[in-house]
């Protein structure tokens, strides 16, 4: 379960860290460059090309623009560390799962077997054995593969949504 959980959903938490830092990086060059463009401003006031008033109104737009990229940068930045600590509590969480298991009665190991494995076990002809109906947990991770919109958040959604979603249908009670 831990193979198939890090190869579907560990790998995609990966790539949504990477891209919402490159993401948070982007930002950070265009506020720079809006920065330096003050530094013109404050330069072409010096030099005469702007009043007092030009400036002032130049130096207010360019401002905004930073302060707004400033905020984008910030959601990019919280949507980063939300992942990355969601992503390591699960890994922290199924590397101790076995170590759950052997501190945990049978009433409870009981519980916990039903909630990972959903509905009655069949043994099929061919030696094979499995549960009747999927888990939430393991619904979502089939979700996750076929990309089906009902389970899988839409596209520019935070993953802490789909995090959540995932932690708290998978977790015992």
């Amino acid at each position: 379960m831990i193979k198939l959980f890090q190869h579907m959903v560990f790998t995609n938490w990966d790539e949504v860290i990477a891209q919402t830092k490159q993401d948070a990086d982007n930002l950070d060059q265009r506020i720079h460059t809006f920065k330096e463009e003050i530094k013109s401003i404050r330069k072409a006031k010096d030099d005469g090309l702007y009043t007092l008033e030009q400036t002032k109104e130049e130096a207010d737009k360019v401002q905004q623009h930073i302060t707004m990229l400033e905020i984008e940068r910030s959601d990019f930045r919280i949507e980063q560390y939300d992942t990355q600590i969601v992503r390591e509590f699960s890994e922290q969480f199924l590397k101790n799962l076995s170590l759950l298991w052997d501190n945990l009665d049978l009433p409870k190991r009981q519980a916990l077997l039903t909630k990972i494995f959903k509905g009655s076990i069949i043994a099929q002809k061919d030696k094979t054995i499995r549960t009747s109906d999927l888990s939430p947990s393991f619904q979502l991770i089939e979700s996750l593969k076929e990309e089906n919109d009902e389970n899988v958040t839409p596209v520019g959604f935070t993953l802490w949504v789909l995090a959540t979603r995932f932690v708290t249908h998978s977790s015992p009670k």
